[in-house]
């Protein structure tokens, strides 16, 4: 017996579940589990993407499902975009069977955030110019064992990803809107026990050089066409999405073993029109844990959870960048 999952009612932070049999008989077996916490990204974001672009009011049995094991996939050490459109064939190996690691505009375009928001324009950055470091950050990647992807899409070609696109801006803006910004990365950084080893005036900091640098013209020497030839030409693969924007919500993973098979969700959404609901999915579990991998003194950990809430930042940033008012974030954790 095929068993289809649809969440019906909420009751107490309770989601009861009706499950339809083939025959299109109603089975009474519920499953219950806690109901996924919903995070604002507040007001002031910049993009269009989100349910209000496509007229749902609602997206509450949305976030239920997408929290559901059915999407569930183990984490993979493959790299990619929080991007929920399609992909192409050779990308997807293995996809039922390992998640990817996704994060905004893939590892090499976070990692390089990561240092732009860590430090000054000094002889610590390359050659003082993104394109060394985002040639360095990909090569640490590809040598660490990780498969690398960064993406276009099939109407801007190399220039299709927004957080590719949009990196200084998002900088720049994480400044502008750091009494947003700042409380959202706060919490979510306790969440990760990041509070162990830095405080709020950490993350401030964080976005105070980050915005520093984004206003160094001298730094960026690099297209969004050029960083993507850079990766690729470092050991990264490209692949191009396909079609517009239909996402309605973020997913933050938290789970550092678990990713979501966002493809599998959005052919499993379609609207009446066709229109497939597609989600953003950020696996921060797996990315923070990779950032702490072979921290040995509180050093080596301090320097981690710095780098840690730096990716926090720059994924709630891309976020308000690239989203809608109607944008928000649903955090998922393992199955009770």
């Amino acid at each position: 017996m095929n068993v289809k999952k649809y969440p019906t009612r909420i009751e107490e932070n309770i989601v009861g579940t009706i499950l339809m049999e083939d025959d299109g008989q109603m089975d009474t077996t519920t499953l219950q589990h806690e109901l996924p916490t919903i995070v604002d990204l507040g007001s002031g974001n910049k993009g269009n993407i989100g349910p209000a672009r496509l007229g749902i009011d609602d997206i509450g049995k949305i976030t239920i499902e997408l929290s559901c094991q059915e999407y569930r996939r183990k984490a993979s050490k493959a790299y990619d975009c929080v991007d929920g459109r399609n992909r192409n064939e050779v990308r997807r190996e293995n996809v039922n069977e390992l998640g990817l690691v996704q994060v905004p505009g893939g590892k090499p375009i976070q990692d390089s955030s990561i240092r732009l928001m860590r430090v000054r324009k000094d002889s610590k950055l390359p050659g003082n110019r993104l394109s060394r470091v985002l040639a360095e950050q990909t090569r640490i990647a590809v040598d660490e064992g990780y498969e690398i992807f960064v993406h276009g899409d099939d109407s801007h070609g190399k220039d299709g990803c927004a957080a590719n696109k949009l990196q200084r801006d998002i900088l720049i803006s994480n400044a502008k809107n750091a009494n947003i910004v700042l409380p959202l990365v706060w919490d979510l950084s306790t969440k990760f026990g990041l509070n162990i080893w830095i405080d709020q005036g950490d993350i401030s900091d964080l976005i105070v050089v980050g915005n520093d640098n984004a206003h160094d013209d001298d730094l960026w020497d690099a297209t969004p066409s050029e960083k993507a030839d850079i990766i690729v030409d470092n050991g990264g693969k490209y692949v191009e999405v396909i079609g517009e924007h239909t996402e309605v919500v973020a997913a933050a993973v938290i789970d550092a073993n678990e990713a979501i098979n966002s493809k599998d969700f959005a052919d499993k959404h379609v609207m009446p029109d066709g229109t497939n609901l597609g989600a953003l999915v950020a696996t921060l579990g797996r990315s923070i844990a990779d950032i702490f991998k072979n921290t040995n003194t509180e050093e080596d950990k301090k320097e981690a959870a710095l780098n840690a809430a730096a990716s926090l930042l720059w994924t709630i940033g891309t976020l308000k960048e690239i989203g809608d008012d109607s944008m928000k974030i649903v955090l998922i954790d393992s199955l009770r």
